[in-house]
């Protein structure tokens, strides 16, 4: 009896450990439908503020390439490389 409770116990640790594990920057949950088309928008007014797309990818918790899809997906006006650091953008 005690190793079935250890046994559950130890299922209970793996399953907190999948759901912690799919937070993580490199396995972000997958956005899709109303929450992409939600978060895509917030992103690009942040980027069209002068945000970069690195500084977004850092606070959202998403990799450069993941967020540089969501502001394409949301029809955000890319900038030139570098330019948000000429005109004196954080």
């Amino acid at each position: 009896m005690l190793y079935n409770a250890a046994q559950q116990f130890c299922k209970a640790c793996i399953a907190a450990d999948w759901r912690r594990l799919l937070m993580t920057r490199k396995n972000a949950i997958r956005l899709i439908g109303l929450e992409r088309y939600q978060v895509g928008e917030e992103m690009k007014r942040k980027y069209e503020a002068g945000a970069s797309i690195r500084a977004l990818a850092d606070e959202a918790g998403r990799s450069y390439g993941g967020v540089y899809r969501l502001l394409q997906d949301a029809g955000a006006a890319f900038r030139r490389p570098g330019v948000a650091k000429r005109k004196g953008f954080p």
